[in-house]
């Protein structure tokens, strides 16, 4: 019955991570290929290890270790961990991928926030985000960022059409 719930749960999550991901991902099954699992119906966790790879349509989470996390069969959060963990998707067909890569994701429910720690980055074509510390509010459509030690730090280019105005 857990393993049922955890992977429609987080099917669901997957398109809330993404926001403005691409139509036809809702409807793709999701695939999650690791060296172990384990399901813990007592705690409401399933966690996912070794090699972990998640993919719904043009998403891809890469990980070493994947956790599901549930309470009264309702998803809580779900953390990505890795050297780094990375999320790959394409949020319209015309645009380039997103890419995201940190050490830990952790994506909080209640809180519809997506949270980046340890080297965080975030780019799409040649615009980038980073910090030590990314907290992006899916309903506030907001990003914060900090770093422990240096600077933040954002590049974006401007469009083809201005690249030659000064």
């Amino acid at each position: 019955m857990f393993w049922r719930h955890s992977l429609f749960l987080l099917a669901g999550l997957i398109v809330s991570l993404s926001g403005q991901a691409l139509e036809s991902d809702r409807r793709q099954p999701v695939d999650i290929r690791a060296n172990e699992v384990m399901i813990d119906e007592q705690q409401g966790f399933s966690e996912y290890t070794g090699n972990v790879v998640l993919t719904q349509g043009s998403l891809k989470v890469t990980g070493d270790r994947l956790r599901v996390y549930l309470q009264q069969d309702r998803l809580q959060r779900i953390v990505v961990e890795g050297q780094p963990a990375t999320l790959v998707q394409t949020p319209a067909i015309d645009q380039p991928p997103v890419h995201a890569a940190a050490g830990r994701m952790e994506y909080d429910v209640a809180a519809r926030t997506i949270r980046l720690d340890h080297e965080a980055e975030v780019r799409q074509g040649p615009n980038r985000f980073r910090g030590e510390h990314l907290i992006y509010d899916i309903a506030a459509a907001r990003v914060k960022a900090r770093a422990e030690e240096g600077r933040v730090h954002i590049t974006i280019q401007p469009p083809d059409a201005e690249a030659g105005a000064p």
